[in-house]
């Protein structure tokens, strides 16, 4: 797996969990760090709409409809018990773009 790629994972917090896109962040040994990708966003708050991430391309990269990356939370998934699933890779625009939104998001 490359950084910018998408593929579906299944993604659990607590008991609870789905299948759903993910965008690849960092690929170790064992390890794949991510973000989640939603296209839930008008029915969520005003704070957690500031950590999503509006794809432009969402098409080309193999999005079904408009989506968002949630850098709000880094989901650690193992590779040995995940399934994943390639859809696309983010485009150069959403990859510049995205950085540009992490930078400004945490004043880095």
């Amino acid at each position: 797996m490359k950084i910018n790629e998408i593929y579906t994972a299944y993604v659990s917090w607590g008991s609870d969990g789905k299948r759903r896109p993910v965008l690849v962040i960092e690929d170790t040994k064992r390890n794949v760090f991510c973000y989640k990708i939603t296209s839930k966003f008008a029915q969520k708050s005003a704070k957690i709409k500031r950590n999503y991430f509006p794809l432009s391309d969402w098409r080309q990269e193999g999005l079904v409809k408009q989506s968002y990356v949630d850098i709000g939370n880094i989901f650690k998934l193992s590779k040995e018990k995940i399934t994943f699933k390639f859809v696309g890779e983010l485009s150069l625009k959403d990859m510049r773009a995205l950085t540009r939104f992490i930078r400004e998001r945490y004043n880095m």
